[in-house]
């Protein structure tokens, strides 16, 4: 039996975290969906990709990233905002694997599983 990769997604609107989440699943990922950054360390076993909303409620998006980032270097981080990718902080830029701009469409959906493997 082949073992599923866990995701963790951290978006705070519900409909994209459902949208998010069912793609994920349909494709074969075990999903963890979180509505905000405050308990993600707590999910963190096995996860091999973040998928992060960079205008979070409680906790920035980005900082959460680097944090994660810090503490399990091999996990793959992709952030997702309405924002462009530009008004990222440097160093978000530097540890992440890839940014899908909001509102989403197939490609940037198909592109999303390019970034995750």
């Amino acid at each position: 039996m082949e073992i599923k990769k866990k995701i963790l997604i951290i978006e705070d609107d519900s409909l994209t975290l459902l949208v998010l989440k069912n793609l994920l699943s349909n494709r074969n990922f075990d999903v963890i969906a979180l509505n905000d950054g405050r308990n993600y360390k707590e999910k963190m076993n096995e996860v091999v990709a973040v998928i992060i909303d960079c205008g979070l409620p409680f906790n920035s998006g980005e900082d959460i990233a680097i944090e994660i980032k810090n503490s399990y270097p091999n996990i793959k981080i992709i952030l997702t905002s309405v924002s462009s990718l530009e008004k990222l902080k440097p160093e978000t830029k530097k540890i992440m694997n890839g940014f899908i701009g909001k509102p989403y469409n197939s490609e940037k959906i198909d592109n999303l599983f390019t970034l995750i493997f």
